[in-house]
């Protein structure tokens, strides 16, 4: 059986890493970690998969769910973009922001979502 396909919004934001210091998509490791073990296939996906007429560019055909990660901006046009297009398609939606943690209680509901489908 196939593992159902997480999709997780990186954040846009800026990052400083030994000698560089740039602009970045990221996501917690232990987020993407989390989610495996729970039997997910996570694929990334940049921020810029929001258009700028706010519609949401995600190719996958079998998405079993999608994750926002927002590091300072959870009410950014792009966030919402995501969480339009994962209600119109009846996706299931996980919100992480801050250090990208979250409770089992969340990721485990969230788990039996996409597993449902």
């Amino acid at each position: 059986m196939a593992r159902p396909v997480v999709a997780v919004m990186t954040a846009h934001t800026i990052a400083k890493h030994g000698y560089w210091h740039d602009e970045v998509e990221l996501v917690p490791a232990e987020l993407v970690t989390q989610l495996q073990a729970r039997g997910a296939l996570v694929v990334l996906v940049p921020s810029s998969a929001v258009q700028s007429n706010g519609s949401v560019e995600l190719p996958i055909a079998a998405l079993a769910g999608v994750v926002v990660y927002t590091v300072d901006r959870p009410e950014a046009q792009s966030v919402r973009a995501i969480e339009a297009f994962a209600e119109e398609h009846s996706v299931p939606l996980l919100r992480i922001s801050g250090d990208g943690s979250a409770d089992d209680s969340a990721l485990d509901s969230f788990a039996s979502e996409f597993a449902e489908l």
